[in-house]
C-alpha cells in the first residue's frame, strides 16, 4: 500500500472539531502527513483548516490533509508543506489569495509563513482586525489563540521572520 493510503486509512481514526491551538494537541499531534506524525509537520494543514474556520467554512481536517498529501509535501512531508500549493488549495476550492506584506496587511484572515530561530519554517492561521493579530498554532499557547498588538509586536515577542503573508478571502 502506498504511503499515501496508509496515511489516509490511519487519519481516518481522528475527528476534529474547532480550532486547532497546538499542533501537538491530543486531537491532531498522532495524525500523518508524509512520513511523519502532525506534530512535526503539520503546521500547514492546520494553518489552511484553522484560516477557513476564520472565514466561517469547515472543512474536514482529514481531506485537508489529503490534499496536501497529493499536492503539497516537501520531502515526502519531512518538510512540511509547499508554499505554493497553499495558495492552490484555497484557488482550488473558490477563494481569494493575495500575497501580502506585513507592513500593509489590513483587517482579514491570512496565512503566514516564518522563519523559526529553531532553524525551520512555521505556518500559522492569523486573524487580524481594529484591536491587534491573533495566531493559531503560534508559540505561546496550546489552549487558545496567541493575542497581539500588531504584526510588529508578534515579530519582535518571537524573533521569527515573516516569509510570505497570504491574505485569504471569499
Amino acid at each position: 500500500m502506498r504511503l499515501i493510503e496508509k496515511n489516509r486509512q490511519h487519519n481516518k481514526g481522528f475527528n476534529v472539531n474547532g480550532f486547532i491551538f497546538s499542533q501537538r494537541s491530543k486531537a491532531v499531534a498522532n495524525m500523518r502527513f508524509g512520513l511523519k506524525p502532525m506534530w512535526y509537520n503539520g503546521c500547514g494543514i492546520i494553518a489552511v483548516y484553522n484560516a477557513l474556520l476564520l472565514l466561517g467554512f469547515q472543512f474536514d481536517l482529514r481531506n485537508i490533509a489529503d490534499y496536501f498529501e497529493r499536492r503539497g509535501k516537501m520531502l515526502w512531508g519531512l518538510f512540511g508543506t509547499k508554499p505554493w500549493s497553499i495558495g492552490g488549495f484555497f484557488k482550488k476550492n473558490g477563494f481569494k489569495i493575495r500575497l501580502c506584506r506585513w507592513k500593509k496587511a489590513d483587517n482579514g484572515v491570512y496565512v503566514i509563513a516564518v522563519w523559526n530561530k529553531r532553524p525551520g519554517m512555521h505556518y500559522m492561521a492569523v486573524k487580524k482586525d481594529d484591536d491587534g493579530i491573533r495566531v493559531y498554532n503560534g508559540y505561546h499557547s496550546s489552549t487558545t489563540y496567541d493575542k497581539y498588538d500588531s504584526f510588529k509586536t508578534f515579530f519582535d515577542d518571537t524573533g521569527i521572520t515573516c516569509l510570505l503573508l497570504f491574505k485569504i478571502s471569499e
